[in-house]
């Protein structure tokens, strides 16, 4: 067997350094990998209705950073920012027009993106049905135009 070095002194060094990392990695912990941090998003109340302000709170984000928020209404786009609060939450309340929503936040530092769909359904207070057919009086939103705006999430 032919040895790496023939200079003692450099054959002496590998072998110490050897021996360091050797004993270092009994003594110097290994870190587990950190788990990616959550979000949560609650929608309330269940179901949702065009009469009802609905609640939505996204969570997870680090406190006072800037979200980006993109959200689609019956397929058309809408977007904008918010700030989360110094819990790391965003905060809205209000009515959404009839229809599908899916919305996805995005934090800008921390790169964690949550997701939600919902549906908000007719008011069942306007809806009648009868044995011959079912009418549905309309909604009492603004119309489709007037209705894809952002919604104001605070922190």
């Amino acid at each position: 067997m032919r040895s790496v070095s023939r200079n003692p002194l450099v054959s002496a060094a590998i072998v110490a350094v050897g021996a360091m990392l050797i004993a270092l990695a009994g003594v110097v912990p290994i870190a587990p990998a950190q788990a990616a941090a959550a979000c949560n998003v609650t929608i309330t109340p269940p179901p949702i209705y065009v009469s009802t302000t609905v609640h939505i709170t996204v969570s997870g984000f680090n406190a006072g950073e800037q979200v980006n928020l993109v959200q689609t209404h019956n397929s058309v786009p809408a977007s904008g920012t918010a700030t989360a609060s110094g819990a790391g939450t965003l905060i809205t309340s209000q009515p959404f027009a009839l229809g599908t929503w899916s919305a996805t936040w995005t934090g800008a530092s921390s790169g964690l993106t949550c997701s939600t769909s919902f549906t908000v359904l007719a008011d069942p207070a306007t809806t009648t049905t009868t044995a011959a057919s079912s009418t549905t009086a309309a909604p009492a939103v603004a119309p489709a135009t007037a209705v894809h705006a952002t919604p104001a999430f605070t922190g």
